[in-house]
């Protein structure tokens, strides 16, 4: 997994340390299975209502303001 990914990024930033997103994934992954690691970070960001519907072929885009 890369963690430049914009998936990533938009999780992290909800979830704050990098210690929270990966005690998420290991208690995900402990009971659920997904086909990829974008499928799992779609499925975090469904549930965190970070981006509603969405789907494996849509592409998220983040621009640096800062």
């Amino acid at each position: 997994m890369d963690m430049m990914d914009s998936k990533y990024q938009l999780i992290r930033q909800r979830l704050g340390t990098r210690k929270t997103i990966f005690q998420d994934f290991r208690a995900l992954t402990r009971y659920l299975v997904f086909d990829t690691w974008d499928n799992l970070l779609i499925f975090m960001m469904e549930k965190l209502e970070i981006i509603q519907n969405m789907t494996n072929s849509e592409e998220i885009i983040i621009f640096d303001t800062g």
